[in-house]
């Protein structure tokens, strides 16, 4: 890998691969995992999060944020939406969430996502907690 000392995200490991990997290896910690919104989908999201839930045996956590680094959102060639619009998004993307873990099939449509047949195919081990 080509060093990039300047660039905060240049030796960060893969997120929700790192905790999968954490969570085969430890029995009492919670394991926790924070990304972007706008820079993954919320089926894979659901999918991967529910995934290490039962791997864990129900200690997966997720931190799902609306973002903020430019630079982070230009690797990705994603727009960085203006502050407000960006938590109108993280709503949505949560409500599709939230709908994705019910383990039933639905099609969706808002500004963010049209999605046809939407299914996670599995729901986390224990009932996911959202504060909002």
């Amino acid at each position: 890998m080509t060093e990039k000392p300047d660039h905060l995200s240049n030796d960060i490991m893969e997120a929700f691969t790192f905790s999968a990997a954490i969570a085969q290896a430890t029995r009492y910690s919670t394991v926790f995992t924070t990304t972007h919104a706008p820079t993954i989908h919320p089926v894979a999201v659901a999918k991967m999060s529910a995934t290490i839930d039962h791997v864990s045996g129900g200690r997966f956590a997720l931190n799902i944020v609306g973002g903020w680094n430019r630079r982070e959102f230009d690797m990705f060639g994603i727009d960085l939406l203006e502050h407000d619009t960006r938590y109108v998004y993280l709503a949505d993307f949560l409500a599709v969430l939230r709908r994705l873990w019910t383990g039933e099939e639905f099609d969706y449509r808002s500004p963010y996502f049209t999605m046809k047949g939407a299914l996670a195919g599995q729901s986390p081990a224990k009932p996911p907690v959202f504060p909002l």
